[in-house]
């Protein structure tokens, strides 16, 4: 690590020219974070989904005995306790519970989804102001890699993946009778030989739902609005992290076998990497930073104890504060620079934090 860090940072174009070449096997990555998506819209806070939820303001909001289920479990990550109601659910049956109180369950249950919904509808950008040309630029970014890992449960990826639906791949694939929903398999996860983008949803999507039978994807069609949507049948719970210290998300991915699935993957990703909006926070993100530590140890089993060139690009924002940037580039490179070459760039730069993309702020009304 060197002894004088600055905060100088480089364009997007010249981070091109430092990374390695672009083969088959050696296929570049990009990890996006939250802030790619709030480059596009600003209101979009992982951190005020449960707040809203909470706002005694709203005409239905989480109640006494909801709120203190989320304390109790240490989280506000709704799947987790929502996941934790129906287990408590099942085991209350077993014991032979009077229904009564079962359905003090239920109507938890049912408080927290809803005001989730509506707190998800109500920071959400609107779908029809993400528009085409929107949709173009981030698809067309996004296809120069083969590989994107996304921790973003909101819609924008999603969307702009319609814009050319056949350029990615996301292993969600297996249709059922109706044609509403494409089913995650475990078995049937091959990449093939091909070129589509692969895209792994780290820490779930909002178009993701699981249910005792397993994980599935909702279809919206090419010019779907699954924002409206957003709303979950039965036991189906939306797969989503929607906030939590990394042990909390690592602890929800080991209870899914889709995120499990979506998080070896990138633990084994073989190429460089470009890390767009993330910060990689100690707190929130260090299970991240340790699986990006075992690339090495994968790199030398595979090339029989040699090791190959990685480079790791991070972006940043240039407007920080210059002590912000350069307390940043120290912490990464105590984590990583012993293993991968880091080099960090202007995000304005690059086209995913281009101007032209930011949608006008208009937060949507609504209610739970």
């Amino acid at each position: 690590m060197p002894l004088h860090e600055n905060s100088s940072l480089r364009t997007w174009s010249e981070i091109e020219k430092l990374l390695p070449p672009h083969v088959d096997y050696n296929r570049r990555g990009i990890l996006i974070g939250n802030g790619a998506s709030t480059a596009i819209w600003h209101k979009f806070r992982y951190s005020t989904l449960f707040s809203i939820a909470c706002d005694p303001s709203r005409e239905s909001h989480l109640e006494g005995y909801d709120q203190r289920v989320f304390d109790q479990l240490g989280t506000v990550n709704f799947e987790a306790v929502l996941s934790a109601i129906v287990m408590a659910g099942k085991v209350w049956k077993v014991f032979n519970k009077p229904q009564e109180d079962i359905g003090d369950l239920r109507k938890s249950y049912s408080r927290i989804k809803h005001c989730l919904i509506s707190a998800v509808k109500s920071v959400h950008a609107p779908y029809d102001q993400f528009d085409d040309e929107r949709k173009k630029t981030v698809s067309e970014a996004l296809k120069e890699f083969g590989y994107v890992y996304s921790t973003n449960y909101d819609l924008m990826l999603y969307w702009a993946m319609m814009d050319n639906p056949r350029a990615f791949k996301d292993f969600f694939w297996v249709s059922d009778d109706k044609d509403e929903r494409n089913w995650f398999d475990l078995g049937d996860t091959d990449e093939w030989d091909d070129k589509t983008t692969k895209v792994f949803y780290l820490h779930g999507g909002l178009h993701l739902r699981k249910e005792p039978r397993g994980t599935f994807k909702i279809i919206g069609g090419e010019a779907g609005n699954l924002l409206n949507q957003f709303d979950v049948q039965g036991e189906a719970i939306p797969l989503f992290i929607s906030e939590g210290t990394h042990k909390d998300k690592h602890s929800a991915i080991v209870r899914n076998e889709y995120l499990s699935f979506a998080y070896e993957k990138f633990s084994k990703h073989r190429g460089s990497l470009v890390v767009f909006g993330h910060a990689l926070s100690e707190q929130y993100d260090q299970h991240l930073v340790e699986a990006m530590k075992k690339w090495r140890r994968y790199d030398q089993k595979r090339h029989r104890g040699n090791t190959i060139r990685r480079v790791i690009a991070f972006s940043m924002v240039p407007w920080e504060d210059e002590t912000q940037i350069i307390a940043q580039k120290v912490r990464l490179r105590r984590e990583l620079a012993d293993h991968y070459e880091l080099y960090f760039f202007d995000s304005t730069t690059h086209p995913l934090g281009a101007d032209s993309l930011r949608v006008a702020e208009k937060i949507q009304t609504g209610v739970c």
